[in-house]
């Protein structure tokens, strides 16, 4: 008697725990990037369609005043890439875009001049952990994957340089 209880409890504990699904905090999420930067990280994404389903990478946008020579420069750039992992702890926030995972990070306040509303991000580690833990095998190899530089001219305004 006492296993039958012990297996009923187990099945209340597992029927419990809901997995967080992307849909779940999709229908929520507002765009955060402004019309322009939107725009590009959409065509970023649809253009590296294959490799990010072949390689199971996600889309990641840096705001940044380091130029894509490694120097720290009055000006303030966008990095936009592919990734296998996030930095949990330089991530700002992320979003979703047509049900793919962005991570944001904003790594110079003065650089976001109303490009990401970071207010919209959101910040569940549990979607972390569903996302990047669970079905991610870590490989061996290459990483260098696309990456998209913008100089940022104003807030409707980015320049490709890389």
């Amino acid at each position: 008697m006492r296993i039958v209880y012990i297996f009923l409890f187990s099945l209340f504990i597992i029927g419990c725990v809901k997995p967080i699904k992307m849909s779940d905090t999709v229908s929520e999420q507002k765009n955060v990037f402004n019309d322009k930067l939107s725009k590009e990280v959409c065509k970023f994404i649809e253009k590296n369609n294959n490799i990010r389903n072949s390689e199971k990478l996600h889309c990641f946008v840096v705001l940044n005043d380091i130029n894509p020579q490694g120097y720290k420069d009055k000006e303030c750039y966008i990095y936009i890439g592919m990734s296998l992992f996030i930095d949990t702890l330089k991530i700002t926030g992320y979003t979703f875009i047509s049900d793919e995972f962005v991570s944001c990070y904003i790594l110079k306040d003065s650089c976001n001049c109303s490009l990401i509303n970071t207010k919209e991000l959101l910040h569940n580690k549990e979607v972390y952990r569903n996302i990047f833990y669970s079905n991610y095998p870590i490989r061996k190899g290459n990483y260098h994957y696309p990456l998209n530089v913008y100089k940022v001219l104003n807030s409707d305004s980015l320049l490709l340089i890389d």
